[in-house]
């Protein structure tokens, strides 16, 4: 009994299936890589307002893990065999970037740069010293009368840094507002909320402290608003 011959591609069909793969792969890496939660970037909604009011509560944000090189905490699914950074990236000051806590790794936060490895760092009533010199700080306009919103909001501009907005909610004498000068440690930044009467952070040695650099996960490169709710009819 004759067997039927055993087909093979021609090569018009080769040529066409290498066409198909230069196309796609490529193209399934790019989106791949542009995934909210995939290697390079991850997406986060801000369920607390220590950042505003540069980060409104229910905003969404875009880190970038790759600015800051990695580390083995860049990925809650694996935890990559690095020691400290690779590459060695720092972050620039004034960078809002994400983090896991030096004292629970559980948990992330997002916070603004202050400070970096070495400087010293100090708050007197409100104002922000860095290496001695009074950091510039201008009020914005106050509240109109009757306006319910009566938090005192300022521009801050750190050395080397855009200006961003903060906020005073118990204006300058609240708690948090006195810090008493610090070296932060080589290998670490100094981080603050931007909410400044109402943010966990680098001044509250025993639940947070510096942070290691190698706890960095990204910087944020998006900022999603929440959205305004419809008034009704």
């Amino acid at each position: 009994m004759a067997q039927e011959p055993k087909l093979s591609p021609s090569a018009n069909d080769r040529k066409i299936l290498r066409r198909v793969l230069v196309l796609t792969l490529p193209l399934s890496l790019l989106i791949i890589m542009a995934l909210p939660n995939g290697p390079v970037f991850k997406a986060y909604s801000v369920p607390a307002e220590s950042m505003m009011p540069s980060l409104p509560l229910g905003s969404y944000l875009i880190a970038s893990r790759w600015p800051l090189g990695l580390s083995r905490w860049s990925y809650n699914w694996i935890k990559l065999p690095i020691q400290g950074r690779w590459p060695d990236w720092q972050p620039q000051r004034g960078d809002i970037v994400t983090f896991v806590s030096p004292k629970n790794p559980d948990v992330e936060f997002v916070k603004r740069v202050i400070a970096m490895p070495g400087e010293r760092v100090a708050v007197t009533e409100g104002r922000l010293f860095i290496n001695g010199e009074l950091i510039a700080r201008d009020a914005v306009a106050a509240p109109a009368a009757g306006d319910s919103d009566k938090v005192a909001r300022y521009i801050e501009r750190l050395p080397g840094a855009g200006p961003y907005m903060i906020q005073e909610r118990e204006g300058d004498q609240a708690s948090s507002d006195t810090f008493p000068e610090t070296r932060v440690p080589d290998g670490h930044v100094f981080v603050m909320g931007d909410n400044r009467d109402n943010s966990l952070d680098s001044r509250h040695a025993q639940s947070l402290g510096p942070i290691p650099l190698e706890n960095l996960i990204g910087k944020i490169m998006l900022i999603i608003p929440p959205k305004k709710p419809e008034a009704s009819s």
